[in-house]
């Protein structure tokens, strides 16, 4: 789960890099647009400072978009789906493959 949302983070915050940059608005005007300093925006988007989702709509929105969520399937099956339980007939003793 922890993953998964840092990977949020991060997508998050290179979309809002992108739009930044389309947009032609500095660090210093997204702060403005939104009330915080030019620090705060910059520790958010080098991932310093945690990114929430609702910080996340804000910083799109104050650059003219909104946030949309859509879900993926996962290129890999999580660590624990990748082990088969296999049992050993000398012992009937169970193990991870």
């Amino acid at each position: 789960m922890r993953v998964a949302k840092e990977e949020l983070a991060f997508e998050a915050t290179e979309l809002i890099a992108e739009l930044m940059e389309k947009k032609h608005v500095s660090k210093t005007e997204l702060a403005q647009r939104i009330g915080k300093s030019k620090a705060y925006v910059t520790q958010v988007l080098s991932g310093s400072r945690n990114i929430t989702d609702s910080y996340a709509a804000g910083l799109t929105f104050a650059l003219g978009h909104k946030i949309r969520l859509a879900a993926a399937p996962l290129a890999k099956a999580p660590v624990a789906e990748q082990y088969r339980t296999i049992e050993v007939p000398a012992t009937g003793r169970r193990l991870r493959e």
